[in-house]
């Protein structure tokens, strides 16, 4: 059954639905009021002056499209201008080898290719920070905008064909020599570690964007547990509690996403009732906590003084799941008792208002051995 909160619902993987970004911590500061619509986008949306880099991706993406379209046929049409106008009896030329004969090309083809689809899905669905465990700032942003640029670069140029040359052994070292550089250069993003490699693109004003691929400095997960416990939690001039809410979520990395109905995008299994329930974690999304505007009692909700703990309960999930990779790791306690002791014990949440519903709702309640599973996850074991 779902509680007051809603369970974190496992995730699936379905078509996402992309759409522009909704509130987001970068920009918006503490004061002001969230906004209450939007799908599901990163928590990060860089200042305007960083916008260039997208720019210059959209840029860079005509340019490469035009030039994949002429510097494909020209390639194509030098190899057939080889082949018609060599005797096929006396040159050793005449024989050059399709990319597609290697295999290691083909495979670093298809390499590239999902890499550069699955990253760019991340960003698209608003999770790559928090995939990543990086900050949500902009250098993150920039250090992202980097390693996509390099995957960029290298699928335009796998578009482009491959050497011509008559060794097919040839170009399988070649291009098993490429495979083994983009695997090491993920390594190293995901390791949050310097990709060692300089960028440097003139913008479309003539502006220079340049980076050497250094890694951002990563924020630990004890360390947003701080900022959460000393995040500013005071009802506003409104008399709600939305904004201490907002506070809360934006310490912690994460952001509120006020249409409940988009969870349904990505996580499905719920038997709860939209009617009642106030939020909701989602691990397939991860740097989200969706609210439910539509609960029949929203206004009356915002306006209580346990506000706050039902952001505390589903940011006890997130953490869980920034320790664990999981909300629901096997510790034999239910994943909401979880959350709530974490809320608890490390989050500044209260233990009166986190107990509030549990005669409707055992799950939710705090014992000894929620406790103990909570120490156990903060201290990163996540297993018996």
């Amino acid at each position: 059954m779902t509680g007051p909160y809603g369970n974190p619902m496992p995730p699936y993987r379905p078509q996402p639905q992309y759409g522009r970004p909704g509130a987001n911590p970068y920009q918006a500061p503490y004061g002001m009021r969230p906004q209450y619509v939007g799908s599901p986008m990163p928590p990060y949306r860089p200042p305007k002056r960083s916008h260039a880099g997208i720019i210059i991706a959209v840029v860079l993406t005509i340019l490469l499209v035009v030039g994949l379209v002429f510097g494909a046929t020209a390639v194509n049409g030098i190899r057939q201008n080889l082949r018609n106008s060599v005797n096929p009896d006396t040159a050793w030329y005449a024989d050059i080898i399709p990319c597609t004969d290697s295999a290691q090309y083909v495979a670093y083809s298809k390499l590239v290719e999902d890499k550069y689809t699955e990253y760019q899905r991340m960003i698209d669905q608003g999770t790559i920070f928090t995939s990543l465990d990086l900050p949500a700032d902009e250098d993150s942003g920039n250090y992202v905008k980097d390693f996509m640029l390099i995957l960029t670069d290298r699928r335009a140029a796998v578009r482009m064909g491959c050497e011509m040359t008559t060794s097919k052994a040839e170009l399988d070292d070649i291009y098993r020599t490429r495979i083994n550089e983009v695997n090491t250069l993920e390594s190293k993003f995901r390791n949050h570690e310097d990709l060692e490699v300089n960028v440097k693109i003139t913008r479309s004003d003539g502006s220079v964007y340049e980076s050497d691929g250094k890694a951002p400095k990563s924020v630990d997960v004890d360390t947003l547990e701080e900022q959460v416990r000393n995040a500013d939690v005071q009802a506003g001039a409104d008399g709600t509690w939305l904004e201490a809410g907002e506070r809360l979520a934006q310490a912690a990395g994460l952001t509120l996403n006020y249409d409940y109905q988009q969870i349904y995008n990505y996580c499905r299994d719920s038997d709860g009732d939209d009617s009642t329930t106030v939020a909701s974690y989602c691990a397939a999304v991860p740097d989200l906590i969706f609210m439910n505007r539509n609960r029949s009692d929203w206004q009356r909700t915002i306006t209580r003084s346990d506000y706050p703990d039902v952001i505390r309960h589903e940011l006890g999930h997130a953490f869980v799941y920034k320790r664990c990779r999981t909300t629901n790791p096997p510790l034999g306690v239910s994943s909401d008792a979880l959350a709530n002791s974490y809320a608890l014990k490390y989050l500044g949440g209260d233990r009166t208002n986190l107990q509030k519903n549990i005669g409707d709702f055992p799950e939710y309640t705090i014992t000894d051995a929620s406790d103990q599973a909570a120490e156990q996850v903060h201290a990163g074991q996540c297993g018996r």
